[in-house]
């Protein structure tokens, strides 16, 4: 059984849509995730749009971007400043079409900003969903 990355955000809208980073801060990644992590890069990702609150100069505005679909990403590395903040590079293999993060996140029944998932219980619900991923991104699967 191999282990697929979800990431998880709620601050910006378009931040699946391309190649690129994405940094937690103001969390804390424990070691051993990250050394998890690290053992099985390149790993196959999901990017997950969600809902929380957004901070806007001096007010914190709650957003909620959970109708914007998923997509399948390949996380090629991960880093952590002295805080413990994560930061993914990742790239985009695919949007994921026909559902939105709401449907996913319901199926998922977790909502931790990042986190490792069985792949055999992801592919499942995937399947149930009637979505097919990419072949690179199940090639990478381990």
């Amino acid at each position: 059984m191999g282990q697929v990355l979800i990431l998880n955000t709620h601050f910006n809208p378009s931040q699946w849509e391309r190649d690129g980073e994405v940094y937690y801060q103001g969390t804390s990644m424990d070691q051993k995730l990250y050394q998890d992590i690290k053992s099985l890069l390149p790993i196959p990702a999901i990017g997950i749009y969600g809902k929380g609150p957004i901070r806007r100069g001096t007010r914190t505005d709650r957003v909620d971007y959970t109708a914007y679909p998923p997509s399948f990403l390949l996380v090629e590395d991960v880093s952590i400043n002295d805080k413990g903040e994560p930061t993914f590079r990742f790239r985009r293999l695919s949007g994921i079409e026909g559902i939105t993060s709401k449907a996913l996140l319901s199926r998922l029944r977790d909502w931790p900003l990042y986190y490792l998932a069985p792949s055999d219980r992801i592919l499942k619900i995937l399947e149930e969903l009637g979505i097919k991923p990419p072949e690179e991104w199940i090639r990478y699967i381990r």
